[in-house]
């Protein structure tokens, strides 16, 4: 594909209807287009996008050049408009997106009419122009140029930044079949589904399966409705799978970064985990002193009574030694127990008759002499017998309470010391990052659930499809076993099994062609990766076209190296020429099966990550492989790039900034 030219109106800052050429010669196939910080660069390589896809980087699609859009007078519109001229595989395209912006009578401006897209072409050779009817007009696209790839072929450089991740992520059907689709292998996976597929789509072997009459052959008839449903059923199973495969890749991606992260944080999760034995400690000790304390406390006031009083009691028993009367008491005994054995009951407790024995009696009142309240005798022995009982238990409380103090200053210290421990740790985390390792420990083994359960579905969906296919087969063999009756139906049969045979032999060469194109896209990318960015690093393409990195010696095949910002660069610049060098190659071969094509580079600053060895690297390599290059970059970086490029320059052209609102194109 050779880009012709560009025509511009009212686009953005460029105003009015402006226009590039671009240079075709094989031998001088870089344009240079030079512009200072605002003069349009990106617009420019944004009108590609709009042209080819509709589409911009603008939230609000607004592309109206603002000074026109000021002066639409009211009842009146203007037109936007991108035309892009190409040729491509002998056929000469003029692509035009335009659309119209107006402003009522009342003077607001309306909603924008909706983009009109127009492709006209012409075979090399003839004079007559045809139209792509309306219908026809996206797949046309995708077979110029597919809109999941287009980005890799009209990049800016601030989006080369994130194309690393893309590749990265480009695990998906559309990635791959693009990438196939432009290293040739598209074209024979079409001729394989047109020729036999599953489902509801129609194919060629699906045709003839649909052409059986039942006349006399009902088991062929029945049999190949079966194999209808059972194939349908394989394609919504392939499509679960391919469903469980992404769930499972994202899953796998996510779970490493979380890994990642948490081995990058390794430092703050032992510090948390200090932290948190830090906390727990000044916790336990500060329950062991508080119940220190208030052991002291109840101690102290279960035995402060008896310790004060000891000293009291012994003394007064010292003092009741010499005390006569003290044990002249009778215990219990009181002066109302006297009077009544003698004035009521007139019988002693002890069976004496009080009436006739007068000694008894006398006795008896002469202990009133001794009883309160005539005498404290008996109070005095009680008060003895409870003091020698309290001065027989010695209280130990002193002891105690001094025990129960110095495990109190002990928990109090060490508290002390475990805050100060805490809050050491506190600060040490506080200076790492504040992010909680926890929650990204939830968060990885979330994924890692994920990705088991994805894992778990594509095994049963896999069984699920094996299942299907082997009904299949024993479908087909019951009808190979019968005779065929109706002749209509054994003609059919003859060009189905033709369809099928030509499927699986395509089928075959398909797969192993693929491995083999993958494998030398491999290499190719590594050989170019390599003269880019000389290192230990190596490139591994995986089966749906993703790319990992590893370092020799370093890395397993299962781990991933991380790049730096210039070697992800490289890296997606490698990916790219890759793609360019493969299928140039096989387009060069005429008597090859499969085919192969040339795409253009339109870069905007692309380069200006790059330091002066990498853009040196760069301007050799490129031009070599690329059948057309736009370089749209800085004027501080233009200087550098043509002293590279010098004689591969056949146009050059400045942007020149005429306002924040205007610029124009001239040609040097």
């Amino acid at each position: 594909m050779l880009l012709e030219s560009i025509l511009i109106e009212n686009f953005l800052p460029f105003k009015d209807t402006q226009e590039i050429k671009f240079s075709t010669s094989k031998e001088k196939n870089v344009t240079l287009i030079q512009g200072d910080n605002g003069a349009g660069k990106t617009s420019l390589a944004q009108a590609f996008g709009w042209c080819l896809y509709g589409k911009t980087s603008y939230s609000d699609g607004n592309v109206m050049n603002a000074e026109v859009n000021k002066v639409i007078a009211p009842g009146s519109s203007r037109k936007v408009s991108v035309m892009i001229k190409l040729e491509h595989g002998g056929v000469f395209y003029t692509i035009t997106r335009s659309q119209k912006y107006s402003r009522s009578s009342s003077g607001t401006m309306e909603r924008p009419a909706q983009p009109e897209f127009e492709i006209v072409y012409r075979e090399k050779g003839e004079g007559q122009s045809e139209h792509v009817p309306l219908n026809e007009q996206p797949s046309m696209i995708r077979e110029l140029l597919s809109s999941e790839l287009s980005h890799y072929f009209f990049f800016d450089g601030e989006h080369v930044k994130n194309m690393r991740r893309e590749l990265e992520r480009g695990r998906s059907t559309d990635f791959a079949n693009a990438v196939k689709s432009l290293l040739g292998l598209q074209h024979i996976a079409k001729a394989i589904e047109h020729l036999e597929t599953g489902g509801n789509k129609v194919s060629v072997a699906r045709t003839f399966r649909q052409r059986f009459s039942s006349d006399g052959d009902n088991i062929l008839v029945s049999g190949t409705k079966d194999i209808d449903q059972l194939e349908a059923r394989i394609e919504r199973f392939e499509n679960e799978k391919e469903e469980a495969e992404i769930e499972e890749e994202i899953a796998r991606k996510e779970k490493k970064r979380y890994q990642e992260l948490l081995k990058e944080n390794k430092e703050s999760e032992d510090v948390i985990k200090s932290l948190e034995a830090s906390k727990r400690k000044v916790e336990t000790l500060a329950n062991t002193y508080l119940t220190a304390r208030k052991d002291i406390v109840s101690n102290f006031k279960e035995g402060q009574y008896i310790f004060f009083a000891q000293r009291l009691l012994s003394d007064a028993l010292k003092e009741l030694t010499d005390e006569k009367q003290i044990d002249k008491g009778v215990p219990d005994v009181t002066e109302r127990t006297i009077k009544f054995l003698v004035d009521e009951q007139r019988r002693c407790i002890c069976g004496t008759d009080l009436k006739h024995d007068l000694n008894a009696v006398n006795h008896l009142k002469e202990l009133l002499k001794f009883i309160p309240p005539q005498s404290v005798g008996t109070s005095i022995s009680n008060f003895s017998k409870e003091c020698k009982t309290h001065l027989m238990y010695r209280t130990n409380l002193p002891e105690r309470l001094a025990e129960l103090y110095k495990t109190m200053r002990d928990a109090e210290n060490s508290v002390e010391y475990a805050m100060k421990e805490k809050d050491a740790f506190q600060a040490q985390f506080d200076s790492i990052n504040n992010i909680d390792i926890a929650n990204l420990r939830k968060l990885f083994n979330k994924k890692q659930e994920d990705e088991n359960n994805a894992i778990q579905r594509k095994g049963a969906i896999v069984h699920n499809v094996a299942q299907a296919k082997k009904s299949i087969e024993e479908i087909k063999k019951k009808i190979d076993s019968v005779t065929i009756q109706n002749e209509n139906n054994k003609k059919v049969k003859k060009y189905l099994d033709y369809a099928i045979y030509l499927h699986e032999e395509l089928s075959s060469y398909y797969e192993k062609q693929e491995i083999l194109t993958r494998k030398e896209f491999e290499n190719t990318v590594n050989g170019i990766f390599r003269q880019i960015y000389e290192g230990e690093l190596w490139l591994q393409i995986d089966d749906n076209y993703g790319v990992m990195v590893h370092a020799e010696g370093i890395t397993e095949e299962s781990e991933e190296w991380k790049t730096s910002t210039g070697q992800t660069l490289a890296i997606t610049l490698a990916f790219i020429a890759g793609i360019l060098k493969i299928s140039k190659k096989n387009s060069e071969c005429s008597d090859c099966l499969l085919t192969g094509t040339t795409y253009p580079l339109v870069m905007d600053a692309p380069l200006s990550e790059f330091d002066t060895k990498r853009i040196e690297k760069i301007c050799e390599v490129f031009p070599e492989i690329a059948e057309q290059m736009i370089i749209i970059t800085f004027d501080k970086d233009a200087q550098l790039i043509e002293s590279h490029l010098g004689e591969r320059i056949g146009k050059r052209y400045e942007i020149v900034k005429v306002s924040d609102l205007e610029s124009y194109f001239e040609e040097k």
